[in-house]
């Protein structure tokens, strides 16, 4: 039997997201109400470095932290709009694609806004 691959989450998420992902991925799993620092992140990736990361815009991804994971980071999906937290261009040269959520809560305030009225 293949290993499966291991996926680090640098902080909370719903349990159902959780329950779904651990069908294909070992969980290395922050259950904490404080996402984890840089220091944290790139200490828990030294120890163990991970296939895959699942974080929000708190979390740089920059040369440092790619170099912590050496060649076994396959993909990296950030719970944001934007990537100005990633180093795209060192990504792009290691051939690591990264999955983000554009435009996802652009309709937010004006939904918001229309439950006040």
């Amino acid at each position: 039997m293949a290993c499966r691959p291991r996926l680090l989450i640098p902080q909370q998420m719903p349990f159902v997201f959780l329950r779904l992902l651990e069908r294909t991925f070992v969980l290395d799993y922050h259950n904490n109400e404080y996402i984890m620092t840089q220091d944290a992140v790139l200490s828990r990736i030294r120890q163990n470095p991970p296939s895959a990361i699942l974080f929000m815009n708190k979390i740089k991804i920059d040369k440092e932290l790619l170099d912590a994971c050496g060649d076994r980071l396959k993909a990296l999906s950030t719970i944001s709009v934007g990537w100005d937290h990633i180093d795209v261009d060192e990504c792009a040269k290691r051939g690591i694609p990264i999955g983000y959520t554009p435009g996802k809560f652009v309709d937010v305030p004006d939904r918001s806004f229309r439950y006040l009225q």
